[in-house]
């Protein structure tokens, strides 16, 4: 209607007023001109539910529930008991749900909400209002459960040193346990074109529970190729982390 409350300004302030838009104010055929116009206006919360079955092999895991783009404030439940709120527009929402989840049937709740709250963009930011998206609600992309091991490799970045032919790799683990762990990650890279790798280096750590950052420096030989836009020369990074039984394995490209 001429009062629905639109995420954002109308680029034209007498539009409502202006002789050459009044065809377009009649109640059966509003037209706004300044935007993509959706058959339906809705702001606000937005619920999704569904029932997953939990395997056997998944008790005693560490399970994180991943939203690639909700639209944008997400807060989840899971069997009745709130998980927790995330309201980025910019990277996927990541919840780390492995103490409400159990071996069987459980129930999994998101709410979705798109009304701009406590983060105050400006009237018209395109990254919420109907002047380029429209301002939907949801959540779309990758939307999945993914079970790793209690340890685990959440980040790895790599710094490459071309004067020692080096690369410098920094790396977030997270310890889930509620004791101190002794890890060893072993780093080998390998060149995409034509698959020779470099030698296996490897280093001990002592985890604490919670998060850790690591840095390793890992020597690449003076034969190692450099990239340019005519010799594209790309390195696969694998990272191979173990404490007793438990492995894990983090990739990277440079």
């Amino acid at each position: 209607t001429m009062e629905t409350g639109w995420t954002g300004h109308i680029a034209n302030p007498t539009w409502d007023t202006d002789p050459n838009y009044a065809p377009y104010h009649d109640p059966e055929n509003i037209r706004v001109p300044f935007w993509l116009q959706p058959d339906k206006k809705y702001t606000g919360a937005a619920w999704y539910q569904r029932k997953v079955m939990l395997p056997d092999n998944w008790d005693g895991k560490t399970i994180r529930m991943v939203l690639e783009r909700p639209h944008w404030e997400s807060t989840v439940w899971i069997n009745g008991e709130r998980v927790g709120m995330q309201n980025s527009l910019a990277t996927p929402h990541v919840y780390d749900v492995s103490g409400f989840l159990t071996t069987g049937v459980n129930n999994i709740t998101v709410r979705i909400d798109n009304r701009i709250k406590d983060i105050e963009m400006g009237a018209s930011a395109h990254s919420v209002s109907d002047h380029t998206q429209s301002n939907w609600n949801g959540t779309v992309g990758e939307l999945y459960l993914h079970a790793t091991s209690r340890i685990y490799i959440e980040n790895t970045e790599v710094f490459p040193d071309v004067d020692k032919r080096a690369a410098s790799i920094i790396a977030t683990v997270r310890n889930n346990l509620e004791e101190e762990k002794i890890i060893t990650v072993t780093a080998v890279t390998r060149l995409k074109s034509s698959g020779k790798k470099t030698p296996k280096q490897t280093w001990e750590f002592t985890l604490t529970p919670g998060q850790n950052r690591i840095e390793m420096e890992y020597p690449m030989g003076s034969d190692a190729l450099l990239w340019d836009e005519f010799n594209p020369n790309v390195y696969e990074l694998r990272l191979l982390m173990r404490s007793g039984k438990m492995k894990r394995e983090s990739k990277n490209r440079r």
